[in-house]
């Protein structure tokens, strides 16, 4: 949902400089696709939890190097909450650029900005889904009376057992606590599907920033290239 709120967010702007460049400048089309890139990162950074609050601030810098101005990237790297405050700055340039002067009594702005402004909000609903997704761990009484009881039944089989499987009591045992086990372990690597070093079973959001980054960026270069056609047709003629 991230990946498309971002997409969205990118793709908008593009196709809104492209149709109108004189009501939509490039200066905000670049400003809302640097948000369409950081944004992801701001939200992987988020969800892996305190294990990396020490350096989010560094990481966060060193993963979007060159993408937002100095003032900016200040801004963004002191924030408390980062996607919280990236949607805000998407929210902050949509009004800049919508908010003031004739933009305010253009029709067809007032639709284009209302559209922006859903996909600017847009990234923060997965945010609270991912954060309380994250931040409810199971129950302690739960994880103890699971585990207790749990012991209780895999010492008790090899008794209970005995002499009805005789010595295919071992292997018995041995095959159902690796089911219960197994059962218990998965629940436990379900329980928080986001980490800084990834497995098969957590998502890979370090992934989908970089695919995010890739795409935008070749939005960019489409456009310009497209500009760039456009200007040597004016020009020939």
């Amino acid at each position: 949902v991230v990946r498309r709120s971002a997409r969205d967010l990118a793709m908008s702007s593009v196709a809104a400089h492209a149709s109108a460049p004189g009501d939509f400048s490039a200066e905000t089309r670049d400003r809302l696709c640097e948000v369409a890139v950081g944004f992801p990162v701001a939200f992987m950074l988020h969800v892996w939890g305190p294990a990396q609050s020490d350096r989010r601030a560094d990481l966060f810098e060193s993963m979007c190097y060159n993408i937002f101005d100095a003032p900016t990237m200040e801004l963004l790297s002191s924030a408390a909450h980062r996607p919280l405050a990236m949607v805000e700055h998407a929210q902050a340039v949509l009004a800049s650029q919508f908010l003031s002067g004739s933009a305010r009594d253009n029709v067809a702005m007032a639709q284009l900005y209302a559209s922006l402004l859903h996909s600017a909000k847009g990234l923060g609903q997965p945010l609270g889904g991912c954060e309380r997704i994250q931040g409810t761990p199971l129950p302690y009484a739960f994880v103890v009376h699971l585990r207790s009881f749990l012991l209780l039944v895999l010492c008790g089989i090899p008794v209970v057992y005995a002499c009805d499987w005789r010595w295919a009591t071992i292997p018995l045992s041995l095959l159902v606590a690796f089911g219960l086990l197994g059962i218990e372990a998965a629940s436990v690597e379900c329980e928080r599907p986001f980490s800084p070093t990834p497995t098969k079973n957590d998502h890979d959001v370090e992934k989908f920033c970089g695919v995010l980054s890739r795409e935008v960026t070749e939005m960019l270069e489409r456009a310009a290239a497209s500009t760039a056609s456009a200007e040597a047709a004016r020009l020939s003629t």
